[in-house]
């Protein structure tokens, strides 16, 4: 971007070597201060595949702005008095849109509600309270930040299926867990933080953070809970069903190791469990197999029916020992 340090893309090559190029224009915002914007995006044979026109209460997206029929598409989105979008017209006959409503916590501007193009519903609850939000530590600027507590869809009228969302940020179990660990790795302190990089990245050690969600519909409960290590990896999905009517419960388990062993990162694949056993070899193995997870599961009902799954990952990376 002239006259500043802000550098923007101006052509996406894809790996078959076509090419997109990016063009810009400048706009003030709401406290008159300039940016660099979108305005074009035009193919390898400079035809106009996207073009972005700005207005002071909205904009609109044109696909394909100068071909004609079913290419041809333009998406209106309405802002409101804060330039929050609070509309999505779609290209319908009639201009069916998505509509938003926001609430500040924290000086963020949060999605409270949602009402869909076919006539649904969905209210989003956010944490209120400190005690209830994801802590930022102080080394990487401190504060906090709203999670999502509770999200309910509700469909069009004439269908009763409401679903419902409940959302907590503890694990029952994990190594490296400590209650208040999230992804933006409260409970850690570094004397030397890489500010503007993934503060989880820069610490060494165990670390394990990971939500619950509860979803309940016509007298079903879906209860995940999701463990994740320090690199976001999942290593850990439990999910029990709950049939409220009959009292019948079952949980499956599926945990999963990531191995890394010499050289560069050439593949990814899923092993049965019986290909899941030992520990990862030495550096130069042509053949690299992950460490040995157990599925385990419970049941708390007369009638149960438990399954674990084990998926192991082989990845090569520059080291031989197990991402914790």
């Amino acid at each position: 971007q002239p006259g500043s340090d802000l550098a923007l893309p101006q052509e996406v090559y894809g790996d078959k070597g076509h090419v997109l190029k990016l063009e810009y224009l400048q706009f003030r915002d709401k406290d008159n201060k300039i940016h660099p914007r979108l305005a074009l995006i035009k193919d390898h044979n400079d035809k106009v595949v996207l073009r972005i026109d700005r207005q002071t209460d909205g904009l609109d997206i044109h696909l394909n702005p100068n071909d004609s029929g079913n290419a041809k598409a333009t998406y209106h989105l309405q802002l409101d008095a804060l330039k929050r979008v609070s509309r999505v017209v779609l290209p319908t006959t009639e201009a069916a849109s998505w509509r938003y409503q926001y609430e500040e916590i924290e000086k963020l501007h949060v999605i409270k509600e949602v009402d869909t193009p076919i006539g649904a519903n969905e209210v989003i609850t956010h944490s209120r309270v400190a005690s209830d939000h994801h802590r930022v530590p102080d080394q990487a600027g401190g504060g906090f930040l709203p999670r999502v507590l509770r999200h309910v869809i509700k469909p069009s009228s004439g269908q009763h299926d409401t679903l419902t969302m409940v959302y907590a940020y503890a694990l029952s179990k994990g190594a490296g867990y400590r209650a208040g660990n999230n992804f933006l790795g409260a409970n850690l302190s570094h004397s030397k933080p890489d500010y503007g990089l993934d503060y989880l990245f820069s610490s060494v050690g165990t670390y394990a953070y990971g939500s619950t969600e509860t979803r309940t519909k016509q007298g079903e409960e879906h209860k995940v809970e999701r463990e994740y290590n320090r690199f976001h990896l999942l290593v850990r999905e439990e999910t029990t069903h709950t049939d409220t009517n009959t009292q019948v419960t079952s949980t499956e388990m599926t945990e999963t190791a990531y191995c890394i062993t010499a050289t560069a990162v050439i593949s990814m694949r899923t092993l049965p469990i019986a290909s899941c056993r030992g520990s990862p070899r030495a550096p130069g193995s042509a053949t690299p197999a992950c460490l040995t997870s157990k599925g385990t599961s419970a049941s708390t009902s007369l009638t149960a029916t438990c399954r674990a799954r084990l998926r192991c990952m082989a990845i090569h990376a520059s080291t031989s020992r197990c991402l914790a």
